[in-house]
């Protein structure tokens, strides 16, 4: 495998900085057609990186429009190049950084959507598992199964925000033609999202507020009887067959763990 040497960090960092000077990486004889060629580089290596940004970022880019998108995600890449060869983990901290921005005051769900978005690509590019059936827990007997603990699916995620994040995103992404837009949602409902990939596509879907206790006790680990009482506390008549059969059937879960603990 080739090493790295000094020259190729320092081509890197030229590549990465525009201020820096490109005549010690030519040739003695170099032209300013060398140089204007180098400058083809830094702009595709520019092009490519706003471009993963985009594919990573659908709805933001479609919130922010594309002349914010584009100059924030030049600023974002200038002052946070890649670190590894692998873009899927490139851009973790991209909705932070707009959030940040001036002139984002209209968009305060802004950082919400972005983690929403990139929990979706780490979904995408998690690691294949089984997802379990539900028919696996109803052959237990209900007095043995409020004792169970159930292992999460290495492709789920979940995220609860103030805002409606999961109905933004579903607007923000639709190739439908409709007549509904963000401004339109109503922005006083809080929503919890859930990401599974029990298949090759990636799901997101909106879950109450009381199935999201009941979930985020369930992957703390906790046996499905006591994971339902913060949601029974919520509700009392909150249904934990109902929604372990749901969350079940998103893929939310790959198998029963049956160790006491």
């Amino acid at each position: 495998m080739p090493q790295k040497t000094d020259f190729h960090s320092r081509f890197a960092q030229a590549l990465q900085d525009p201020q820096i000077n490109t005549r010690p990486l030519l040739k003695p004889t170099g032209t300013a057609n060398q140089r204007r060629r180098f400058d083809v580089y830094r702009n595709n290596r520019a092009v490519s990186l706003i471009d993963n940004l985009r594919s990573a970022y659908p709805a933001i880019f479609r919130l922010v429009g594309e002349d914010f998108f584009n100059a924030a995600a030049r600023n974002y890449i200038d002052r946070h190049p890649p670190t590894g060869p692998v873009m899927a983990e490139y851009g973790g901290e991209f909705g932070d950084y707009m959030a940040a921005m001036p002139n984002t005051d209209s968009v305060p769900y802004l950082a919400d959507i972005a983690s929403l978005e990139w929990q979706r690509l780490q979904s995408y590019h998690s690691a294949n598992s089984p997802v379990l059936n539900i028919n696996e827990l109803a052959k237990i007997d209900s007095a043995e199964l409020v004792n169970l603990r159930l292992q999460r699916h290495p492709a789920f995620s979940a995220i609860q925000s103030r805002w409606p994040i999961g109905s933004i995103w579903t607007i923000c992404t639709s190739d439908a033609e409709s007549a509904t837009s963000p401004a339109e949602v109503d922005m006083q409902r809080s929503e919890s999202v859930v990401v599974t990939r029990p298949g090759l596509e990636v799901l997101t879907n909106v879950i109450p507020a009381t199935g999201y206790l009941f979930l985020n006790a369930l992957v703390q680990g906790k046996t499905i009887g006591d994971a339902a009482e913060p949601a029974l506390t919520e509700d009392p008549t909150f249904d934990t067959g109902s929604h372990l059969a749901g969350l079940v059937a998103l893929g939310v879960f790959s198998d029963i763990n049956f160790t006491t603990e």
